[in-house]
């Protein structure tokens, strides 16, 4: 068996995958950089301004617009001393209705601003405490607030039994990735409803006459810090903003080796030169406010950087006063003093008022059950007809295919190879046993690409005199480690025969060449928000998907049995399984040469099983997809390329 450090040969192979895609995004960032650096004067800003949004709108695949009505309802009122909480129901899209609570202060003279306070990762959503508070502090100083449940958090559980209210799947960011993966097979991203949702908030405070339509604001923290940063992007009539703990630096986030959530992940954004600084450069020159803490998992190195760099860009458009920075001294969270801060920043921007002015006492928090819009608490099972987030996602999957056949196989070859570069294979073999049914064990590393060392374990006959035999390639699930366990040693050595060997593949990640450190300390290494999903996350960021990386190194594998003059170069066969027998199909359709492919617990279909809803993320997850690939091509396409060609043959 192998190991750690490939027996002592490649020490740093347990960090290779963090290391490498560090070093592609530290490449491209340097470049994000130098172009900022050159954004000198108004026209050069706007224009990259309008780059960044155009990219960002098209990479999520658009903002969705069915033109339905926003139909708002109140449900209900609570009356306090200085304002009253109206309990709103409104559509977002047609037959997708979003809870809101509307602060709006008593006796008001004339409309007043109001502010948009987009919900975190909190399970009570616009009901959480600081939240609560936050609207409650905004709402006794004059402004009208609205607070709307995100999808998957508050009354807005997308993915629960609907007789019972209970979750299927977690709350919040495991609800948006696992929900997100759905727009991920479409080439688009989870946010885009968000974003949406956030839209009609604010059509919906620009229709009362309570509200200034003039004078909106948009504040939120973490998650709600994400929506807020979209909005500015994405929404003009934001008058000021005052996003709290999100904005950071791109690169500086990665290297914590923290995993986003579905909706904070934009495939190739980092490719594109788009990081953290372009939401405040697409909003500028109007007022922002970063609310941070020091001791957030948003590194404040990062905010610092991206603060520094948006405070030159207000410079040079003549509104530097226009950009500031409040950091409190605390872990993440939205504290009392960065509520306070808010209030006084928009006080400032929207009402020209001194922070002395302000009432900045805490009220007495409501509940969760008496700020709920619904009579059940969930929308979908006061309305069980009305379809799912999921249901509307997938209800835009394409009857059929785009490609098949050999344009489909040249498509599935460019995704596979991308761009990388793999120099001339020097397997190294370091080391040979016999075992006692006179099979030979070869111990072999190679590098895949530069940066990448990938292993195995090649099983064969002792005696070949001289004769050349076929190969089969496994991958297993767990690769190499797999082969510790009697009962698969047993079933691998019958794979064996005088005329065929078994190469054991770790394909990147997997086996002697796992990553043996980050955050599979905190959740398993094949798990949502595991290793390989921070893998696969960062891979959609620079622009690739991994299980194309995992597909490359079966092709190098295939690349190094043929060199041996021990194997035979057209009858190597692959046998892939779970997880890695995705990257197994992928290589064999690219590879025509392949004869034999077999495959045991491969997706039967991606849209099929998105459609059922609770899909096995066993095999159907966030390493094992193609961004965009339900646009152009499903399981079934890949199989019937190879199945083909065993015909013709």
């Amino acid at each position: 068996m192998f190991t750690p450090g490939i027996r002592g040969y490649c020490g740093s192979v347990s960090w290779q995958l963090f290391t490498s895609q560090i070093k592609q995004a530290q490449e491209l960032l340097d470049k994000e950089k130098q172009t900022k650096a050159q954004l000198d004067t108004p026209e050069k800003i706007h224009q990259h301004a309008d780059k960044m949004r155009e990219f960002f709108l098209q990479a999520i695949g658009g903002i969705p617009d069915d033109g339905s009505e926003l139909e708002p309802k109140i449900t209900g009122v609570i009356k306090r001393d200085k304002y009253r909480i109206e309990k709103v129901i409104y559509h977002s899209l047609a037959n997708y209705p979003v809870t809101a609570n509307l602060y709006v202060p008593e006796n008001l003279s004339a409309p007043a601003p109001a502010v948009l306070l987009c919900c975190g990762h909190s399970y009570e959503a616009k009901a959480a405490i600081g939240y609560h508070q936050q609207a409650c502090l905004l709402a006794k100083n004059g402004f009208v607030v609205m607070v709307f449940d995100p999808p998957g958090q508050g009354e807005r559980m997308q993915l629960i039994d609907r007789s019972t209210g209970s979750q299927i799947v977690q709350w919040g960011s495991r609800e948006h990735s696992y929900v997100g993966l759905a727009s991920t097979l479409i080439g688009e991203n989870i946010c885009r409803y968000f974003i949406r949702d956030g839209i009609r908030a604010i059509d919906y405070l620009s229709s009362r006459d309570e509200v200034d339509s003039s004078k909106i604001g948009v504040t939120g923290t973490s998650g709600g810090g994400t929506q807020s940063c979209y909005l500015m992007l994405a929404e003009p009539r934001i008058s000021a903003a005052a996003p709290a703990c999100y904005v950071t630096e791109r690169l500086t986030y990665m290297k914590m080796f923290h995993p986003h959530d579905g909706e904070q992940n934009i495939f190739g954004h980092i490719p594109a030169g788009f990081n953290y600084s372009d939401f405040l450069i697409a909003f500028a020159p109007k007022p922002v406010l970063l609310l941070t803490v020091a001791y957030d998992f948003f590194p404040i190195e990062g905010v610092i950087e991206t603060y520094n760099t948006a405070k030159k860009i207000y410079a040079t458009l003549g509104a530097e006063d226009n950009c500031q920075m409040v950091t409190d001294v605390s872990v993440h969270s939205l504290t009392l003093k960065l509520r306070q801060q808010s209030v006084a920043f928009f006080g400032k921007v929207l009402m020209g008022k001194s922070s002395d002015e302000f009432d900045m006492e805490n009220d007495e928090p409501l509940t969760n059950e008496e700020l709920n819009c619904t009579k059940s608490g969930q929308v979908l099972v006061d309305f069980p007809e009305l379809p799912s987030l999921m249901d509307k996602i997938t209800s835009q999957f394409p009857e059929q295919s785009k490609l098949t056949g050999e344009k489909l196989r040249g498509h599935i070859k460019a995704l596979v190879y991308h761009n990388r570069q793999g120099d001339t294979i020097y397997p190294r073999v370091i080391d040979k046993t016999v075992d006692i049914k006179q099979l030979c064990i070869e111990h072999i590393f190679f590098f895949s690409e530069p940066d990448i060392v990938v292993a195995g374990e090649l099983i064969r006959p002792v005696r070949l005199d001289g004769k050349k035999i076929a190969a089969t390639i496994a991958l297993l699930a767990d690769g190499s480690d797999s082969l510790r366990s009697h009962d698969r040693w047993t079933q691998i050595a019958r794979m064996t025969s005088p005329n065929r060997a078994v190469f054991v593949f770790d394909v990147r990640g997997i086996g002697a060449v796992k990553q043996t450190g980050g955050s599979q300390d905190r959740e398993s290494y094949k798990s949502m928000y595991g290793t390989l999903f921070k893998f696969a996350y960062n891979s959609w960021m620079l622009g690739d998907n991994f299980v194309c990386q995992w597909a490359y190194d079966v092709l190098r594998a295939i690349e190094m049995l043929r060199n041996r003059d021990d194997i035979i170069e057209d009858d190597i066969a692959i046998y892939g399984e779970d997880d890695v027998a995705v990257p197994g199909l992928l290589a064999a359709v690219v590879d025509d040469k392949i004869k034999t492919a077999q495959f045991k617990n491969l997706p039967t279909s991606y849209k099929q099983a998105m459609k059922q809803t609770y899909y096995d993320r066993g095999n159907i997850n966030e390493w094992t997809a193609i961004h965009g690939m339900l646009r152009d091509f499903d399981i079934p396409d890949l199989l019937d390329i190879i199945n083909n060609r065993a015909k013709e043959r």
